[in-house]
């Protein structure tokens, strides 16, 4: 009935209740014995180390975002869970860049896929033409990209097996209908589009969740909606990047072009 995402590592989840509350309040769940039970799948992702990690989520947070949920543009960059995230972790979170919350569809004839992405990746982030836009840097003091990819693979640096602070949170959206199986199976193929922007993507030490909503009726091919969902999630993982805010506490990919613009 609802899906909440968030930030505060497991302090945030706390948010799921004031959802829940919302949701109750109008009647929607499923109804049994007398009380209305909504089903909310939540996920978080831990942001505790960028800016104040006494900040978090809560029920009241939870409660308001429910309230204020609405048809109109998704806001890209530094809003709602995607506010303390962050990417580019080779050399943990001095070196890191500012990642955000990105949203993209696409459409073909009567199928529309929509897809949110919360992007904390431990990767680099590329365009879809595979430039680096973003990621780790050379020295915290420095905009300089090292290319984390290019360094893993020439054995010049070796990733944190005790990094805990990736998790890249997606949710995939159709008007089609899909049963149980079918949905598990896109939210797999679905990864594929992220794959091609951050990387490296789904190391071992990132926490990723993908999750598909079945939101209508008609009858689409399920590999047909896996490339649309694949081609949603790249550009969403873009668009996080690049409209992405520093806030002050890490450098954005918009410090990096207004460098390059001079």
């Amino acid at each position: 009935h609802g899906i909440c995402l968030c930030g505060g590592s497991a302090f945030g989840l706390d948010a799921a209740g004031g959802v829940l509350a919302k949701l109750e309040e109008l009647g929607v769940g499923f109804q049994v014995v007398g009380r209305t039970i909504p089903i909310v799948p939540a996920a978080a992702i831990f942001d505790l180390n960028v800016g104040d990690g006494s900040v978090r989520p809560d029920r009241i947070m939870g409660r308001e975002a429910c309230e204020k949920a609405s048809d109109g543009p998704v806001e890209q960059g530094s809003f709602g869970a995607g506010t303390g995230a962050s990417i580019g972790k080779l050399f943990g979170i001095e070196h890191a860049m500012k990642g955000g919350q990105g949203s993209a569809s696409c459409v073909s004839g009567e199928i529309v896929v929509g897809a949110l992405v919360i992007l904390n990746a431990y990767g680099d982030i590329t365009d879809t033409n595979g430039n680096l836009l973003a990621g780790a840097r050379v020295s915290p003091v420095s905009l300089e990209l090292a290319d984390s990819s290019r360094l893993l693979v020439e054995g010049k640096a070796e990733s944190r097996r005790l990094s805990v602070e990736n998790t890249t949170l997606a949710v995939i959206a159709v008007n089609a209908g899909l049963n149980k199986i079918t949905a598990c199976r896109i939210a797999s193929q679905a990864t594929l589009g992220m794959s091609r922007v951050i990387r490296p993507f789904h190391t071992q030490v990132d926490g990723d969740l993908t999750i598909v909503v079945s939101v209508g009726d008609n009858h689409a091919d399920p590999n047909r909606i896996a490339l649309m969902a694949q081609d949603a999630l790249e550009r969403s993982v873009v668009k996080a990047v690049m409209n992405a805010d520093g806030l002050g506490v890490l450098p954005a990919w918009k410090d990096l072009r207004s460098i390059l613009d001079v």
